[in-house]
C-alpha cells in the first residue's frame, strides 16, 4: 500500500471552523520566490519593497522591525502609496511602547511624503463592533500584481538582517500573478474601508500601551551576546507556481481540510500550536480539534504522518517541568494512537536549541512535495473561525521541493539531536 506521509511541524495554534471561507484559484502559471525565517525572510521582503513602483499595501498583526519600517518610509517619501493595517489590540489588548512609537514615527513620515497618499490604519474597537477577534493576517500586496504571504509578523526576530542565533522559524511565498493579486486587493479594500467601525486612522485610534519589561535594566545589548548561527541556512529561491488558491479566515475549515485531503503520498506540516481540543471561550465549550482528526484520518487511509510541534517551554522561564504543554500532550496522544492503531503516524517536539532559533512559528504544509501551503492560520478555534487570516495553497513542484527540504532539516535536527 502506498503511504501518504504527513509531517506536521507545529508552532502555533490552528483553529478550523465548520463553514468555508471564500477561496480563489488561478490557473495561469506565475513566477514565485520562497523563503524561510529567520534565514532568508528579510532579503526576500526587502527585495519586494525596494522593487515596488506604485504601491505597497500591508496587513500585518504586528510590526516591530525598524529596518522594515525605514524601507516603507523611504518608499512613501519617494511618492509611492504605502498603506499599513495593523492590529490595535493584540493578545492582552495592549501594544508595546516601541510598537506605538514606531507606528507614530511611520505615520509622521507618511504625512511629510510628497503626495501624502500613505497612511497607518488600525483595527480596533469593542468586541461587538469588530468583524474579527484579531486581525492576525501577515501579507503584503506590491503594485497590485505581487502577493507576499508570511507565517510570521514583520519583526526583527522573523525578518532579521543578520545571521545571529535566535529568530523564529516560518515560511514565506512571493507570487506574481495579477488575478491572484486582484482578489487580495479586493479583500484589502474591504478590510481597510474606514466606513467600518473597527478601522481607524492611527491618529484616531486609542492604542493602550503596556510594557511588561518596565523596570528591568539591560546593561548589554542582547544581540551582542549572541553568536553566529552554525546551523545550515536556507537562501530564498525562485520558482514557478502552476496554480494557487487563497484560504482565508474567518471560517477557513474547508480550505484547510481540502489541502490535507489532497495529499496522495506525503503531507508535511509545520505548526506553532496544535491542541488536542478546541475551547470556545465565549460559550465555554470544549470540542475535538477537527484538523487534528484530519491528520489521523489521513494516516488511517495509508498516510505516513510525522508531526513536529513547537516546544512551548521555550516561552517560559519556569523550571517546573511537571506542567505539560498542550503541544507536548498532543505529541503523546498521537504517538500512543499510532502505536495502538498500527497506523503510520509520528509526532515530536521542535528542538529550537539544535536549530539555533528561538521557536517554531510556522503554520505551513507540503503535500506530495508538489503543493505547498503558506499561512498565518494558527491551530486554534479563534484563528480559523474568528480571526482575519491569510494563506495561499500553491500547486508548485518548486515550492514543494523547497519547503520539504526545510522540513526535513528541521525534523532531523529535532528528532536526531
Amino acid at each position: 500500500m502506498n503511504h501518504i506521509i504527513i509531517r506536521v511541524l507545529l508552532g502555533i495554534s490552528l483553529s478550523f471552523g465548520l463553514v468555508a471561507a471564500p477561496s480563489v484559484g488561478y490557473t495561469a502559471e506565475g513566477d514565485a520566490e520562497f523563503s524561510v525565517s529567520p534565514d532568508s525572510a528579510y532579503p526576500l521582503l526587502e527585495s519586494a519593497i525596494k522593487n515596488a513602483r506604485s504601491s505597497i499595501k500591508i496587513n500585518i498583526y504586528m510590526i516591530t522591525s525598524k529596518i522594515i519600517a525605514e524601507q516603507l518610509m523611504k518608499k512613501a517619501k519617494s511618492g509611492l502609496e504605502v498603506i499599513v493595517l495593523v492590529e490595535g489590540q493584540p493578545h492582552g489588548g495592549t501594544v508595546l511602547p516601541l510598537v506605538k512609537e514606531l507606528l507614530e514615527q511611520m505615520d509622521q513620515s507618511f504625512e511629510q511624503s510628497i503626495r501624502k497618499r500613505s497612511k497607518i490604519l488600525v483595527m480596533t474597537g469593542e468586541r461587538e463592533s469588530r468583524r474579527y477577534v484579531y486581525n492576525h493576517a501577515k501579507y503584503a500586496l506590491i503594485d497590485n500584481r505581487i502577493v507576499f504571504v508570511s507565517s510570521d509578523n514583520f519583526t526583527g526576530s522573523a525578518f532579521p538582517n543578520h545571521k545571529l542565533e535566535g529568530g523564529t522559524r516560518g515560511w514565506q511565498a512571493k507570487i506574481e500573478n495579477r488575478k491572484l493579486a486582484n482578489e487580495v486587493n479586493q479583500l484589502y479594500k474591504r478590510d481597510t474601508d474606514l466606513k467600518n467601525p473597527d478601522v481607524k486612522l492611527l491618529k484616531d485610534a486609542d492604542l493602550k500601551v503596556n510594557d511588561p519589561f518596565e523596570g528591568e535594566k539591560t546593561t548589554t545589548n542582547q544581540r551582542d551576546k549572541r553568536k553566529e548561527r552554525t546551523q545550515d541556512l536556507f537562501s530564498f529561491e525562485k520558482g514557478k507556481v502552476k496554480s494557487a488558491e487563497l484560504c482565508m479566515s474567518p471560517k477557513a475549515t474547508a480550505c484547510l481540510v481540502d489541502f490535507i485531503r489532497s495529499a496522495k503520498t506525503e503531507l508535511l506540516v509545520e505548526h506553532l500550536s496544535l491542541p488536542e481540543v478546541w475551547y470556545n471561550f465565549e460559550r465555554r465549550i470544549r470540542s475535538k480539534n477537527p484538523i487534528l482528526e484530519e491528520y489521523v484520518a489521513a494516516a488511517k487511509r495509508g498516510v505516513h504522518v510525522r508531526i513536529l510541534l513547537n516546544d512551548e517551554t521555550v516561552y517560559s522561564n519556569s523550571e517546573d517541568k511537571e506542567e505539560e504543554s498542550k503541544n507536548s500532550n498532543t505529541v503523546k496522544v498521537l504517538n500512543a494512537m499510532a502505536k495502538r492503531m498500527g497506523i503510520p503516524l509520528e509526532a515530536a517536539l521542535f528542538n529550537a536549541k539544535n536549530l539555533g532559533v528561538k521557536s517554531l512559528h510556522n503554520k505551513g504544509m507540503v503535500a506530495d512535495r508538489s503543493r505547498a501551503f503558506v499561512s498565518s492560520i494558527n491551530g486554534t478555534e479563534n484563528s480559523v473561525m474568528n480571526n482575519r487570516e491569510m494563506a495561499v495553497a500553491m500547486d508548485s513542484v518548486d515550492a514543494g521541493r523547497y519547503f520539504s527540504e526545510v522540513f526535513e532539516y528541521d525534523w532531523k535536527m529535532s528528532t536526531n539531536p
